[in-house]
């Protein structure tokens, strides 16, 4: 049998915007320059709204929020997303755990697990598991690298992609605030609960060249017992200029995360004692690796565009003891053989790469300034799920071990996503701007696969 949905999708959009600004009887003279925000060392400003337009994307008319990460009262050490984006309106923030390994956000109305009613980016390019099949964000980077995050929410994210909640945007430091050629910066951060992270970060400009890199360790024993994690990070970015009007990025980035699970607790047990667990045998392994090469090209003072390739290695593993019926009952050894009860063996593999184009430009209409953008995407992901349940060792540690090396459920699972968008900004006299957009989806889904085994060591599959 052969599963396999194909869905296209033309969304049109058409939000309007009043701002003031003073009208002239006598336009002839005024020449319009690109809209400019400046965030000197002296402000203390962690929430801005986004300029109309920035580099080649369009924000006027949206709901959009910038966050300068450096100018956050907060804990982003840990990656405390409700203390760095509360004062954005309409923000629901989900903390699994103290972390701050998965962050969870969401709009009103909308689930915020592992972010993904949001189309979640870094430098612009996706960083989810998979954004149309299996959108869950488990891979964020670490705060101390962010320079600032853009967050459009709703509708007025269709530029990006299909998500209804918006799109999250984490703009990485690349070393242009840098003024030497090379400068090195560290942090160190210990807290309760064994919390230890270690931060290195270095970075220069010279020439036609910038560039940074960072290191980041963080460990601790979580406020619950069994609840003990560590995190390996590790990113670089190299631009070159070879000209004013060309840029081109080069990027790679690497995590590692482990987490012990402790598992949920009923009401009763809670008020008992909320840092007790039940379970001691449960890990959480993410192995996420993105690359990416990014070029900028200014036409003209009035034109540009950019190109992105970017790609995706992930691996999301998990093994406890997870019962079909009762999961709070505890964890405790069958005294027919001595043992722990067999684990539950999960593994997520995520392959997928992409790229996308977009140009915008300035013209006009009877010496009114219009801008519009177009832009197309093309991208595949892949995802090969490997289930065994019950049929993982009895021991302690963490191990994907399973019986007799056969997986119950191998299925794969691929989808391919074709768009085209296009958007412009009329502006209407000295107070009034209308920005019709719209957008086109073609999305593919298939799968294919080993689904479950019957009595008798049989497979029944799903075939392409």
């Amino acid at each position: 049998m052969k599963i396999k949905k194909r869905v296209s999708v033309l969304v049109f959009l058409f939000p309007l915007s009043l701002f003031a600004q003073e009208t002239a009887t006598d336009t002839s003279h005024i020449k319009y320059l690109e809209t400019i925000t400046l965030v000197g060392k002296t402000s203390r400003s962690d929430l801005q709204q986004i300029p109309e337009i920035v580099g080649i994307a369009i924000y006027a008319g949206k709901k959009s929020s910038l966050i300068v990460v450096k100018n956050v009262e907060g804990n982003i050490t840990t990656n405390v997303m409700r203390q760095v984006i509360s004062k954005i309106p309409g923000i629901h923030v989900w903390e699994n755990d103290g972390s701050g390994v998965q962050i969870g956000i969401a709009t009103r109305g909308l689930s915020p697990n592992r972010s993904w009613e949001f189309n979640v980016r870094q430098n612009g390019y996706d960083i989810a598991a998979d954004p149309f099949g299996y959108p869950e964000a488990y891979y964020n980077p670490q705060l101390q690298a962010v320079q600032r995050i853009e967050v459009i929410r709703g509708h007025g994210a269709l530029q990006y992609g299909s998500q209804f909640g918006g799109m999250i945007n984490y703009i990485l430091r690349d070393g242009s605030e840098f003024k030497r050629p090379f400068q090195v910066e560290t942090q160190q951060t210990v807290g309760s609960y064994g919390l230890y992270n270690v931060y290195l970060g270095a970075g220069g400009q010279a020439g036609k060249w910038n560039y940074y890199g960072f290191l980041d360790r963080r460990q601790a024993d979580g406020y619950r017992y069994n609840s003990a994690y560590f995190t390996n990070a590790g990113f670089i970015t190299v631009t070159y200029r070879p000209t004013q009007k060309l840029s081109s990025t080069l990027e790679l980035m690497r995590s590692h995360v482990r987490s012990q699970q402790p598992g949920g607790l009923q009401d009763d047990a809670i008020r008992i004692d909320n840092r007790q667990s039940l379970r001691h045998r449960n890990f959480m392994d993410i192995e996420w690796s993105t690359m990416a090469w990014r070029s900028r090209y200014d036409i003209g003072s009035n034109s540009r565009m950019e190109l992105k390739i970017f790609g995706l290695i992930g691996d999301r593993n998990s093994v406890g003891f997870l019962p079909a019926a009762g999961l709070l009952t505890p964890d405790t050894i069958d005294l027919r053989t001595g043992n722990f009860n067999a684990r539950n063996v999960n593994i997520d593999r995520y392959r997928n790469w992409g790229g996308e184009w977009r140009w915008i430009s300035d013209y006009s209409i009877k010496k009114s300034k219009q801008t519009i953008s177009v832009g197309l995407r093309r991208f595949t992901g892949n995802t090969n799920r490997l289930v065994a349940d019950g049929k993982g060792d009895s021991g302690t540690d963490y191990t994907l071990r399973i019986e007799n090396d056969t997986w119950i459920r191998d299925v794969d699972f691929a989808s391919a996503n074709y768009a085209f968008f296009a958007e412009n900004v009329f502006r209407v006299g000295g107070r009034l701007l209308v920005i019709p957009g719209m957008r086109y989806e073609w999305l593919s889904g298939g799968a294919w696969g080993q689904h479950t085994i019957v009595n008798g060591g049989l497979g029944v599959n799903i075939l392409s």
